[in-house]
């Protein structure tokens, strides 16, 4: 799929998008698990084993969470996307090394049930 997508312009990412990114990758469970342990891995490494490691960045997690803009409830009517739109989420997607993880690990979890 992802050579099937025209190649991305280059341009910066606005704040509103970095928040976006920032606040997805924070309220994913599986992001939150792993970056976890490899923090307090990491950490152990250069430190030593800090007590209740795991506790202490989930709270730290929990305030980057709440930072994050709560989703609005918008009842309107919406246009239908159209193809070039659809074209474009789809190729957002397919390059994102993230969602390509987690979705490759949702299906290899699928295949081994």
């Amino acid at each position: 799929i992802k050579a099937e997508c025209p190649k991305p312009r280059l341009t910066l990412p606005t704040p509103d998008d970095i928040e976006k990114w920032v606040c997805d990758a924070a309220s994913s469970e599986m992001i939150e698990t792993e970056a976890t342990e490899e923090v307090c891995k990491l950490l152990d490494l250069h430190f030593g084993p800090i007590p209740d490691c795991d506790k202490l960045l989930g709270m730290l997690w929990d305030k980057i969470k709440a930072e994050c803009p709560k989703p609005k409830v918008i009842l309107k009517l919406v246009a239908v996307p159209t193809p070039d739109e659809i074209e474009k989420w789809v190729c957002e997607a397919a390059s994102s090394e993230m969602i390509e993880k987690e979705a490759t690990e949702e299906v290899c979890k699928l295949i081994a049930e």
